[in-house]
């Protein structure tokens, strides 16, 4: 393969994963504005009725969280939760559109991921 040929295909598979991890965060990111119901399939936007229904309301940012916490009227329940907060951390996911780091955004919410699969794994004694 030529090397201009194989310099296209490698910036095609890292637009692509770019793409992707944008993609990732930005579903995460409006998580705490639209939630899909269960049974038509379609995105609203978050209501006090979410906070009473489900046991987790997960963001990605600090803007994220204090939306859900207005939207919710507060959090005594402590169910919104940074997605990292399952991994340790009480850090945010920093948004790639304005970093452009999107293997760091990648990593964080892998990690972030992971950790919740195994916080919901143990409290269903998996």
């Amino acid at each position: 393969m030529h090397i201009s040929t194989m310099l296209v295909f490698w910036s095609l598979v890292s637009l692509l994963r770019n793409s992707v991890v944008l993609a990732v965060y930005l579903l995460f990111s409006v998580a705490c504005f639209f939630t899909v119901h269960e049974h038509s399939h379609r995105a609203r936007q978050m209501t006090r009725q979410d906070y009473k229904e489900y046991d987790y309301l997960i963001g990605m940012d600090d803007a994220n969280i204090r939306n859900m916490e207005r939207i919710a009227g507060g959090d005594p329940a402590h169910k919104i939760h940074r997605l990292l907060s399952f991994a340790g951390s009480g850090r945010a996911i920093a948004d790639p559109w304005y970093t452009g780091n999107f293997d760091v955004t990648y990593e964080d919410v892998i990690e972030g991921c992971e950790a919740l699969l195994e916080t919901l794994q143990s409290e269903i004694g998996m």
